[in-house]
């Protein structure tokens, strides 16, 4: 009868399987580890840990993101194609290393809408956010006079969540837009709530 039993669970995915639904998903998962479950569970949650590339998914177009950067190019973003499988962005080669020298200690030390130098930093990542040198247009200057500014990623509404939720957790608030910078940010992000999850949206940029 033993040997039943344990046979049995073995064959049931739910015995061990690991996945959750996103609202349970505060997204302070690092992503490193490795998880044996091949879908979303089925109910249109993310897996508790990042999938592998090329297993199975469901539904298509969820979009998970895993790790504690505020910068989602620093951390592992899994999508399900149109194929019913995963694909898989991981960190950037820049990930992991101190900020650039010109990015302020600290991001309520950021003096944001005051001019800063023309050599432009990359993105200044904190716990809190993201912030730039960036000219009111965006993060590359047209010329050499350009006036550049300090840009943090204050979302526009403030019913969005600071800092910014991970993708694919829920939300509460049909179709809120928050712009985390898209435009000024060179790895800004803007989110929309949409089928209770939070899904990447685009929004209009200053020509």
């Amino acid at each position: 009868m033993r040997t039943l039993l344990t046979l049995a669970c073995t064959l049931v995915v739910a015995c061990g399987g690991s996945t959750v639904d996103p609202g349970t998903d505060a997204g302070t998962d690092s992503g490193t580890g490795g998880d044996t479950s091949t879908d979303s569970g089925g109910g249109g949650g993310c897996p508790a840990l990042a999938p592998t590339a090329g297993a199975n998914c469901t539904p298509p177009a969820l979009t998970c993101e895993y790790g504690a950067s505020a910068n989602r190019a620093c951390n592992t973003v899994a999508t399900c194609g149109a194929s019913g499988t995963w694909t898989i962005q991981t960190p950037g080669i820049a990930c992991g290393t101190k900020n650039p020298p010109k990015c302020p200690a600290t991001y309520a030390s950021v003096p944001q809408g005051t001019s800063c130098s023309d050599a432009y930093p990359s993105d200044c990542t904190y716990p809190e956010g993201m912030c730039t040198c960036a000219p009111p247009s965006g993060p590359v200057a047209l010329d050499a006079s350009a006036s550049a500014r300090w840009f943090c990623d204050v979302p526009s509404d403030p019913k969005c969540p600071k800092p910014r939720a991970k993708l694919g957790t829920a939300c509460s608030t049909p179709n809120l837009v928050c712009d985390y910078g898209a435009c000024e940010l060179p790895d800004g992000t803007a989110m929309k709530c949409e089928g209770g999850l939070w899904k990447l949206t685009d929004v209009p940029c200053p020509l």
